[in-house]
């Protein structure tokens, strides 16, 4: 439940604009990525994942030739829970956690049309 949460957190808590893993940041062009230093581990049309240096897995996902998501996956060795930003912990950082530093339960549509 803690890893749902912390990865929930990171889609729907931060602001896009201040996301920045990797030195990666929501709305740059699919140039930017030639400054990552990671290891590339697979690449597709909308999609490239990149291994992080403690081992973790990082996808950034495109649109239109800009960054539209990024996602840190956690794959579980204690040792390599820090993630690319923020001063939570994989496996640790809880929902309460979330909520005492963000104060919100979560968010809200201002409308479901695109």
């Amino acid at each position: 439940m803690k890893l749902l949460t912390f990865f929930l957190f990171f889609i729907f808590f931060i602001p896009n604009g201040d996301i920045s893993m990797a030195g990666i940041k929501i709305n740059d062009s699919k140039t930017s990525l030639s400054n990552l230093k990671l290891k590339l581990v697979a690449n597709e049309n909308n999609m490239a994942m990149y291994k992080t240096d403690n081992g973790n897995d990082f996808s950034i996902t495109f649109d239109k030739g800009k960054v539209v998501y990024m996602e840190n996956d956690w794959l579980q060795d204690i040792k390599s829970n820090k993630p690319l930003f923020s001063d939570f912990y994989f496996g640790q950082t809880t929902l309460k956690d979330i909520r005492n530093k963000f104060s919100t339960n979560g968010f809200t549509y201002r409308s479901k049309e695109l």
